[in-house]
């Protein structure tokens, strides 16, 4: 049996029994521990449940009796975000497992929004809670800081919700959050960001390498080279490092093309396609002028509004093909009206064969009623396509001042061409010389200077 002594800390939290002599006064049962408690005036947080077995023990630790309930400050408000707005790409395999079957090359992506898509919501400070001591005295709180947050481009607030104004990629960077129609990578296309589709503008400060893809709504800027990859824009392609395409890079653009150089690609433009250096062995149509400040070597150049270059074809005789006046979508309408035809005359062989027969078996009769919905679906096609090739022969009309030029030479055995007439010089003709159509006399008229 052992007597104890209360004890109240200074900021009156806590309140221990501590063992003391029995010589010495203090509490030595329950009911007197309670009445000095009550005397010197503690009311909260007590718990007397171990005191009777502390007060016969040899335990000589100080026993807690009562602990007041600290005040707990507010949280400070924060920004939950619904999407990634690292603008980073995430591997986000087809593949339930990531395992097999993956193609790295479309497993990495950036995080796309959608215009009225809400991509983060504000979570307010809170006050906080008050704190007691074992007196009864209250302690204050601090209520939490609210979150400092902007509305960057593309995004607005309403209420305590963030939402997109526009298509793009959600980021979140010095208290600002933005929807940017701006992609940029630092490096290159590669197996690291996967191909890219994107809403916007795409900037590639380093190369597209073998086999990746850009497709943007808007423009694409390449800073390094383009290998044997895939670009397609909304609107205007610069390579800056020009285009080294193996034989298997497209580049499609509504709006101009640009490159340093070209060599082994092909190039669809619905505007202007300006290349500083060379364009070699490559296919290269354009719905406005093809310019190039070397030499067009091989391969086509197709050109609705006209071309130019220093030099067109080599001393080699390499096969060089340059047209002007001529829309490479209807070229393209014609060839599946070729193609259409085609098909419909190998029906026309088997009706006929079918026509000689006594009787037809019931697979002749299931292959003739197929081959009759084809014919249907051929006509249908076909009068597309007529109506599109007569819209393209209107723009053509539009276009009789179309002009090839080489400044300082055009090479024998290029062939250059206009719908109705083509052209291959016998010999070199040191420039500038310039061809343009006689539409009338349905010929190429060579100009000096």
């Amino acid at each position: 049996m052992k007597k104890a002594k209360i004890s109240v800390t200074p900021d009156q939290m806590s309140v221990t029994l501590r063992a003391v002599g029995m010589e010495t006064s203090g509490a030595a049962s329950l009911n007197e521990v309670r009445e000095e408690l009550s005397k010197i005036g503690v009311v909260f947080g007590i718990d007397l449940s171990a005191v009777e077995a502390w007060l016969v023990s040899d335990a000589n630790e100080d026993l807690v009796i009562a602990k007041g309930n600290y005040a707990k400050n507010g949280r400070d408000g924060f920004v939950k975000f619904l999407v990634d707005v690292s603008a980073k790409p995430q591997f986000v395999p087809d593949t339930p497992d990531g395992s097999k079957g993956v193609d790295y090359r479309k497993a990495m992506r950036v995080s796309l929004v959608e215009p009225d898509q809400k991509i983060a919501e504000i979570a307010l400070p809170t006050q906080g809670d008050m704190g007691t001591n074992v007196m009864g005295g209250t302690m204050a709180s601090l209520p939490g800081n609210a979150v400092r947050v902007n509305m960057g481009d593309g995004v607005e607030q309403r209420g305590n919700d963030i939402y997109a104004k526009t298509a793009g990629t959600p980021n979140f960077r010095d208290s600002v959050v933005s929807v940017r129609k701006i992609y940029e990578v630092a490096g290159n296309v590669s197996f690291e960001t996967g191909n890219i589709n994107f809403p916007g503008t795409v900037v590639i400060k380093g190369d597209v390498i073998d086999d990746f893809e850009i497709n943007a709504q808007e423009h694409v800027i390449v800073q390094g080279l383009v290998s044997a990859g895939k670009i397609t824009a909304g609107g205007y392609i610069q390579c800056l490092g020009g285009i080294f395409g193996k034989g298997k890079a497209e580049l499609r653009a509504g709006g101009f093309i640009e490159a340093r150089f070209c060599d082994a690609a092909t190039l669809c433009s619905d505007a202007d396609i300006t290349i500083t250096k060379d364009i070699l062995n490559s296919k290269v149509f354009s719905l406005g002028i093809v310019k190039c400040g070397g030499s067009i070597i091989g391969g086509e150049v197709m050109a609705l509004k006209g071309a130019e270059a220093a030099e067109i074809g080599t001393e080699m005789g390499t096969k060089t093909i340059v047209s002007i006046r001529k829309h490479y979508r209807q070229e393209k309408a014609k060839e599946m009206v070729a193609d259409l035809l085609l098909e419909a005359n190998a029906i026309n062989e088997r009706c006929k064969r079918w026509i000689q027969l006594p009787q037809l078996t019931p697979d002749d009769l299931e292959l003739l009623d197929k081959d009759i919905k084809q014919i249907g679906n051929i006509i249908q096609k076909k009068k597309s396509m007529d109506l599109q090739i007569d819209k393209f022969e209107r723009m053509l009309g539009e276009q009789k001042g179309a002009t090839i030029r080489a400044h300082k030479m055009l090479w024998a055995d290029v062939v250059l061409g206009a719908p109705y007439c083509k052209y291959a010089p016998v010999e070199k003709t040191s420039g500038p010389v310039h061809a343009t159509e006689d539409v009338s006399h349905g010929s190429m008229q060579i100009h000096k200077g």
